[in-house]
């Protein structure tokens, strides 16, 4: 099972009868989530995009304003503050704005609001497989398009094709390519059904801005626009998750919502991110700049790396067995992220840390890689 080394266990289900299960999810595989190490001094964690840089000293501050008495009384439902803040930031109207807990449960809600039994969804493959296991979970059918040979989309075979949703992770993951603004609009423009469009990583984008499809809600009916919090501004273990989209998909959306989805402390921690701009983008532009070094590297010991615009790199190597790679990084306190799945399943995803865990990692890559070829 993909996320879990070897010698540490399995997909954590356990047999049963399944008496009283929904229909949906008796013979579904569940999402399984990048192995979770305990953490160690020694180890280097580069499996799960996770930021190796800490959040906003803002955040902190805010989260201890927020303690104490204040925990006793029940947060703002529409998260107002930070709904604001939101807006500010991102020059929106606020009606244009939801928060979730994590976009995972933005993700779960565009199911549960926007498709009927019956109903069929689009993905492209390979790209982030919560998305199949949601549909499963809500018994939409779905279909895979294949990626080309580069893994960059193939719009002119996606157009015109009749889906409810159709999803496409921009940067995508597990490969972090990146599609043109251009290709979006037009895509958006021929298909019928809700276009998503996941942006968790675009803040990694050499240019945001240039990339990013927040202004095409205005335009588009049909465009719903994700992001998170886990990954540039360093809150993955705040969940917190927003989307942009016109005011009529947002009011369906909460409507559905749980009525306290978002708790006090993730509220007043993701507006104080939200609002020091300079710090996510220092972070991220640091990344960056350790992408590119780390991949110019790695292509120069042989691998043959994707173009990635996103916190990671997804890499493979003409000559190695890339599981034996990934099983000799892990004993060596090093994990990255083996997905024994098709077309990729030759391929490692390495979260960029970290200066230092980078040169650690190229450097026991080469020691791995002459031992092998040799």
């Amino acid at each position: 099972m993909e996320g879990y080394p070897p010698g540490k266990g399995t997909c954590p289900i356990v047999e049963m009868s399944k008496k009283y299960w929904n229909n949906n999810i008796k013979n579904m595989m569940p999402y399984v989530p990048g192995f979770q190490p305990e953490l160690k001094d020694n180890l280097i964690k580069l499996n799960t995009n996770e930021n190796p840089y800490p959040p906003s000293p803002k955040v902190i501050e805010a989260i201890k304003v927020s303690t104490g008495d204040l925990l006793r009384f029940y947060p703002k439902s529409d998260w107002e503050d930070l709904r604001n803040a939101i807006s500010e930031v991102y020059s929106c109207n606020l009606k244009q704005v939801f928060c979730g807990n994590g976009s995972d449960e933005v993700l779960s809600l565009i199911f549960r609001c926007f498709t009927n039994f019956g109903d069929s969804v689009l993905f492209t493959y390979p790209t982030y497989s919560l998305y199949e296991t949601l549909a499963e979970i809500s018994g939409i059918d779905y279909s895979y398009v294949e990626t080309k040979d580069d893994f960059s989309i193939d719009f002119d075979v996606i157009k015109n094709t009749d889906y409810k949703l159709a999803f496409i992770a921009n940067p995508n993951a597990p490969t972090g390519r990146i599609e043109p603004l251009s290709f979006i609009k037009d895509f958006a423009a021929s298909f019928k059904g809700l276009v998503i469009i996941d942006e968790a990583y675009i803040d990694f984008s050499d240019s945001p801005d240039g990339f990013t499809s927040l202004n095409l809600i205005n335009d588009y009916s049909n465009i719903i626009v994700l992001r998170t919090f886990s990954k540039s501004y360093s809150l993955c273990g705040m969940r917190v998750g927003y989307a942009f989209a016109n005011e009529d998909l947002i009011s369906a959306m909460m409507i559905a919502k749980d009525s306290y989805n978002l708790d006090l402390l993730a509220q007043a921690g993701a507006k104080a991110a939200v609002l020091d701009q300079d710090w996510m983008k220092n972070n991220a532009q640091k990344i960056i700049n350790t992408r590119k070094e780390t991949q110019q590297k790695l292509i120069s010991m042989g691998f043959e790396v994707i173009p990635s615009q996103a916190n990671f790199l997804f890499a493979t190597h003409p000559d190695l067995n890339i599981k034996t790679v990934y099983n000799e990084l892990i004993k060596n306190n090093i994990y990255v992220r083996y997905f024994n799945k098709p077309r990729i399943a030759n391929y490692l995803r390495i979260s960029i840390g970290t200066d230092n865990q980078m040169g650690i990692l190229l450097g026991k890559l080469k020691y791995i890689c002459d031992s092998i070829v040799r």
